[in-house]
């Protein structure tokens, strides 16, 4: 293994990475366009975690939407 394989910072669920950083995977690491990916996380502004992201695109996923049921 080399040094640069050795300091490079793996991806963790527990880890805080910018929205434009997670974003830019989204694909991969979600499953889910950028459009889907900005929906669910228009609001945040902070790091967040992989595993707080993938919670926030499950409840914007499964978010009724309209009026009446």
């Amino acid at each position: 293994m080399s040094a640069k394989e050795k300091t490079a910072e793996k991806p963790s669920a527990d880890n805080k990475y910018t929205v434009e950083a997670l974003r830019s995977s989204c694909t991969q690491l979600f499953g889910v366009s950028t459009a889907t990916f900005d929906g669910a996380l228009y609001k945040q502004k902070e790091r967040i975690s992989i595993k707080e992201a993938q919670k926030l695109i499950d409840e914007f996923k499964n978010k009724k939407i309209g009026g009446k049921s």
